[in-house]
């Protein structure tokens, strides 16, 4: 009966583990025609002003053009934004385009200089900004594990 108890709280545990284990990339946003927004949840670089930049999957349903006067194509955007979660703002690190076949098209590294930006309630970051923000505080409070 002992060995059964220990049986059935070791399969709970595992069980507990796995369902708490946050999958790669976490959707956060869907749009109207099933584009789609994710937040790698293994990626999150801190700084020394307090804060933390992530990285966020931009997944569009059909190609867009890359610009106005262009007719390459994009399917994807990888961009790494830096958010200041005590202020309500956030700028861009860096962003990279890609094509359906996930082939790099442009890459584009602002200043460091860049100035942030605050976070509208109206726009699409202050829907992102609230889950960038958990996960960055997520990862400030992990331990540090050596591998």
């Amino acid at each position: 009966m002992k060995f059964l108890f220990l049986v059935l709280i070791l399969v709970f545990t595992q069980t507990a583990v796995r369902s708490q284990t946050l999958p790669e990339w976490f959707r956060v946003h869907t749009f109207d025609d099933k584009s789609i927004i994710e937040l790698n949840t293994n990626y999150v670089m801190f700084s020394t002003d307090k804060t933390g930049r992530v990285k966020l999957r931009w997944t569009y349903t059909k190609p867009q053009n890359l610009s106005r006067d262009s007719q390459i194509q994009y399917q994807s955007i990888l961009q790494e934004t830096a958010f200041d979660c005590q202020n309500k703002m956030y700028r861009s690190y860096e962003t990279k385009w890609y094509d359906a076949e996930r082939k790099l098209l442009q890459t584009v590294n602002p200043k460091q200089s860049e100035e942030w930006q605050r976070i509208s309630s109206s726009g699409i970051m202050g829907k992102l900004f609230p889950q960038a923000c958990k996960l960055i505080e997520l990862r400030k409070r992990e331990p540090a594990v050596e591998k």
